[in-house]
């Protein structure tokens, strides 16, 4: 939007000044010069907005009601010292002057239906510019949803794996401290057995030695003999309390595991290699008790055959 002022002898920077302190807010003042200097004529030029465009309208209001306007200049033989000023339109942009040359210079005629067709368009771009942006902020949040989503089934679906899998271990967890303990008490009871039938020998035996103390031999080879066999049988109490002792001992261990029962709240925290390695003493612990059942068992095999034969001999010395 451009302004024309008439009669005016003030600089560009004066006027723009002025016009500022009235509120006008003009963009830019332009003198006009000629061959001759100052024309005179100075073009007000107003940002290309609406409220800029009420600030020239009020600025031409303000030299109509004085009459200082374009039908005034024109009209008038003498203007005097007082300034002229108007809205440039389409007789000024045509003029074959120096005003009109310059407007022609600067810009467009325009209509404010061209104005506000123009607006209406740059309204309708910008709209379709916005929507088309929306749309695809849309388009970005669905996809961002449905990656959630998708994360989110993962997570719950490995949330599930891992009970499942805390369950399945502590189930299987539990039952190896079942299968111990009763792999525990079946070598416990093992024990006791073989502790009872070495007892039985071992008292059977010692019979046997007070049996051979009151017998008195006739002649020094009997005497020898039945120091000999005296030998024997102490040798095999021996062996037979050493074997009582240990089968006390491991008894009294495998009864400290069950009662105790510290092992189960200790692999309740470990993990499942860990759970491994854990196991192997306890492994080794049972196997080295089997093992210890075994020998026993061929222990008591050989003390049995033992006193079987020192069974059979007795008769002989009842008789000698």
């Amino acid at each position: 939007v451009s302004l024309l002022i008439f009669q005016s002898n003030l600089s560009g920077s004066n006027l723009r000044e002025q016009l500022t302190k009235q509120g006008f807010n003009p963009w830019r003042v332009i003198p006009l010069w000629n061959y001759r200097g100052h024309s005179g004529k100075i073009i007000v030029e107003f940002t290309r907005d609406w409220p800029a465009f009420h600030n020239a309208i009020s600025l031409e209001k303000y030299f109509k009601a004085e009459h200082f306007v374009r039908s005034e200049w024109y009209s008038r033989e003498h203007h005097g010292s007082q300034l002229y000023g108007w809205v440039a339109r389409e007789d000024d942009y045509e003029a074959n002057d120096i005003v009109g040359e310059h407007l022609r210079k600067i810009g467009d005629l325009k209509t404010l239906n061209d104005i506000e067709d123009e607006d209406a368009r740059k309204t309708s771009k910008l709209v379709s510019n916005l929507s088309s942006v929306i749309e695809v902020k849309k388009s970005n949040y669905e996809e961002m949803e449905r990656k959630v989503e998708e994360k989110s089934d993962s997570l719950r679906k490995v949330i599930e794996t891992k009970e499942k899998l805390t369950n399945t271990y502590d189930e299987e967890l539990k039952m190896m401290h079942l299968n111990t303990q009763i792999n525990l008490q079946k070598i416990l009871c093992t024990h006791e057995k073989l502790r009872l039938d070495l007892e039985s020998q071992w008292k059977e035996l010692e019979l046997h030695g007070k049996e051979l103390e009151r017998r008195e031999a006739q002649s020094e080879g009997e005497r020898m003999k039945l120091i000999g066999e005296r030998e024997q049988n102490a040798a095999k109490n021996d062996a037979i309390d050493m074997a009582i002792m240990e089968e006390k001992e491991a008894a009294e261990s495998c009864l400290r595991l069950i009662e105790q029962d510290k092992f189960y709240d200790f692999f309740l925290g470990l993990k499942s290699y860990e759970l491994i390695y854990a196991f192997k003493p306890i492994s080794k612990l049972i196997q080295a008790l089997e093992l210890e059942v075994q020998q026993s068992k061929g222990l008591l095999q050989v003390r049995t055959l033992s006193a079987y034969s020192l069974k059979l001999k007795l008769p002989n010395l009842h008789r000698a």
